[in-house]
């Protein structure tokens, strides 16, 4: 049973509307709604006279006593209802997202793979035992490092090795805690709508359909509310968007805005996540203790990296030991051609020059080579 408050005011306003609908009643019962539905109350009209009062009434569900039988009013769609709410358009586009098949897209793979390559995302929902498969890929990978994930700069050179010898694995692994955190924000962002936009609407008696096009409430309810807001003349449409707009307030909406907050840890499958993890984890530790009849196995690039980055660090400007005008950083290293990227400039007129040098070149650009050797200077 709902509990309605009303004020002494609110009351005398209401007693003197419903004197006005009883004078009114004989002479306005074939065109007024709010009339009609007091006549239906009292029996004196049909169900079908009241349909015909307003079209919007699509279907009036017959209860005892009468001015509980509930009467559906149908908009064109829900568009037209949450335009009637002021509620705004990507909001709107929003919520039907939500509401689709496949939900609304929060997240990518491409965007945790950019997260992970600086040290975030996927480190902070792996598991105990994923953590220690983790270390075990990692001390091999990075030999001359301490395992710390709680170091940001540990994790963004081991998210490059990984990347760089495992990009298949890890790119499985984007994928589906990419899917997993979808479900966790779709369903928490249905949650937070529900309880701003619906359940203050259930509150008072109101309920939408699935497809929120049509909206359920009781006959006296309706009546009421034509009375309470003053709406003698309205239609159905207008008094119970009006009765909406009451119940929900000026701050309903703001979904599409706020959508990345919408997360919530208790709903984010990590079980499910760190099964796939392991999965792919084992093939990465698998690949590791092969013996490759390739030319370059894993472990010769390790060791490749592991020389140069032990006396050059990644993403640090250095001066050639043989020319001091000119400087490098590390930039990246390259597995398939067993090579170290780097960039170049000159101190004195700062050309720069991109190269790509296997351990030899990269050794002969340190002591013998000038910068001619490699071609003018871009």
């Amino acid at each position: 049973m709902k509990v309605i408050k009303l004020t002494e005011s609110d009351l005398n306003h209401i007693i003197r509307r419903v004197i006005q609908t009883e004078q009114d009643t004989e002479e306005e019962e074939d065109k007024n709604l709010v009339v009609g539905l007091r006549n239906f109350a009292k029996g004196r009209i049909s169900k079908d006279e009241l349909y015909r009062l307003d079209d919007s009434i699509y279907d009036i569900d017959v209860n005892e006593p009468l001015g509980q039988s509930i009467i559906t009013i149908q908009y064109e769609d829900n568009k037209e209802l949450f335009k009637k709410l002021d509620i705004d358009e990507q909001d709107i586009w929003f919520m039907g997202a939500l509401n689709s098949y496949d939900g609304y897209d929060f997240m990518d793979s491409y965007q945790v793979e950019q997260d992970f390559k600086d040290g975030y995302g996927i480190y902070y929902d792996l598991n105990t035992e994923n953590v220690e498969t983790l270390k075990g890929i990692a001390t091999t990978i990075l030999p001359n490092k301490e395992f710390n994930i709680e170091d940001e700069e540990y994790k963004t050179e081991l998210s490059e090795m990984l990347l760089n010898l495992f990009y298949d694995e890890m790119d499985y692994i984007f994928g589906d805690f990419a899917a997993e955190k979808d479900s966790e924000m779709n369903a928490v962002a249905k949650e937070a709508i529900k309880d701003e936009f619906e359940r203050p609407l259930e509150e008072i008696g109101i309920n939408l359909n699935y497809d929120m096009d049509e909206v359920d409430i009781t006959l006296a309810d309706l009546y009421l509310g034509a009375l309470q807001l003053n709406m003698f003349n309205s239609d159905a449409k207008e008094i119970v968007t009006a009765i909406m707009k009451r119940a929900l307030g000026d701050s309903v909406g703001g979904w599409y805005e706020s959508s990345y907050e919408f997360q919530d840890e208790s709903k984010f499958d990590s079980k499910s996540f760190n099964n796939y993890v392991a999965t792919q984890f084992e093939k990465i530790s698998n690949k590791l203790d092969e013996r490759s009849d390739e030319f370059f196995t894993v472990q010769d690039f390790v060791e490749f990296r592991d020389r140069v980055t032990s006396k050059y660090k990644l993403k640090t400007w250095y001066t050639n030991p043989k020319d001091d005008n000119i400087i490098f950083l590390i930039d990246s290293f390259d597995p398939g051609n067993m090579s170290v990227r780097l960039n170049v400039k000159t101190k004195d007129n700062g050309l720069f020059k991109q190269l790509a040098l296997d351990e030899e070149q990269f050794n002969n650009f340190l002591h013998q080579y000038s910068l001619d050797d490699y071609g003018n200077m871009n």
